[in-house]
């Protein structure tokens, strides 16, 4: 009986041995890999997706991956030929489109070869690997947003003095603080060095019917998965919440301050920028929230969704990072005449 296109095991030295469709090593335990390679109480395999299915599903995952990766690499090129962009804004955007870009790298690397194949084809290590990069990336985005809501905020209350106190040099320095805090917080810690701390970590885990590795928290007890995502997911989400509604009401209240410092560009400018950040935090919040309520439900009742429902969200998360560049375009009209003239300024060099 088949397992999967492969069906995964360990051999005696602990590493993955992958047999062909129709046979079962019945003498090793089946891997880590995913729920689909394991069997039922009547020892009954899941059924191998149907051939239309695995076709839709990669023609879709390679369409994401190939839209992801060229709307953010535009958006970097655009904001970096941006004249209304202040420079503190300008490496926020792009820091911002780069955690986006390694998202589509991801889809494209991890997603449509095992969409594909209809197997994880990359070992135990890299899925932990790639199940860290989803989560991190995605906190990554988050903390850049809430970044970008503060650079508005000081740009309002502060005014002449934003540039003074925006740099470059400062501006640089928090982006990449920001990242290593990143990477410190969802970097997980040796086995030895968790057993110690008693710190809980998600396991990653392939999910067939998404084609790439998540992780799961069935190792967690119910407060310690309630302290993970509420750290990770819920108290930014409050925070950038709190952060752009600040931000839109003192622009709304200061808008005699506003035309007094700044010129009719320069109002336009910061009138685009808020619009279009505020619409991108809702957007991250429409996108994050669903899923993660996912995940606790899946602890909580020791189940697992739909995998439809499963699909829609995963894939609602993921679309966050092309979102982003279409909400720049439709909400702020400074941002489209960039984006014109570095178009043009591209098919220049190119022809």
């Amino acid at each position: 009986m088949a397992v999967s296109a492969f069906n995964c095991c360990l051999n005696n030295n602990g590493t993955d041995v992958l047999l062909p469709t129709g046979i079962v090593d019945t003498t090793q335990p089946l891997s880590f890999s995913s729920e689909e390679t394991e069997l039922d109480n009547n020892q009954i395999p899941m059924q191998h997706l149907p051939t239309v299915v695995v076709a839709l599903r990669t023609l879709f995952v390679t369409v994401n991956a190939i839209f992801i990766m060229v709307a953010n690499a535009f958006c970097i090129y655009v904001v970096k030929l941006s004249r209304h962009m202040s420079i503190a804004s300008k490496i926020l955007t792009i820091a911002l489109a780069i955690t986006d870009f390694v998202t589509g790298m991801r889809v494209a690397v991890d997603m449509i070869p095992s969409s594909f194949l209809d197997f994880w084809p990359y070992g135990k290590a890299y899925c932990q690997i790639s199940a860290d990069l989803f989560i991190g990336c995605s906190s990554l985005s988050l903390y850049y947003l809430i970044l970008l809501g503060i650079d508005r905020l000081v740009a309002i209350k502060k005014g002449i003095r934003y540039q003074q106190i925006m740099t470059k040099q400062r501006t640089f320095v928090v982006a990449i603080a920001v990242l290593l805090l990143n990477v410190i917080i969802y970097f997980p810690l040796p086995k030895d060095v968790r057993a110690q701390l008693s710190q809980p970590y998600p396991q990653p885990h392939f999910k067939r019917g998404l084609a790439c590795c998540l992780h799961v928290f069935t190792n967690f007890r119910l407060e310690d998965l309630f302290v993970f995502i509420t750290i990770s997911v819920y108290i930014p989400v409050i925070i950038g919440i709190s952060i752009y509604v600040t931000l839109v009401l003192t622009a709304a209240r200061q808008k005699a301050a506003i035309r007094a410092q700044f010129s009719t560009k320069q109002q336009n400018s910061l009138r685009g920028s808020i619009l279009m950040f505020s619409f991108a935090m809702l957007g991250f919040v429409f996108t994050s929230v669903p899923g993660s309520c996912m995940m606790i439900y899946e602890s909580v009742t020791q189940t697992t969704a739909s995998k439809w429902i499963e699909f829609c969200l995963i894939w609602l998360f993921i679309s966050n990072s092309w979102w982003n560049v279409i909400i720049y375009a439709n909400s702020n009209r400074l941002w489209r005449e960039d984006a014109s003239k570095a178009f043009r300024h591209l098919k220049r060099k190119l022809c």
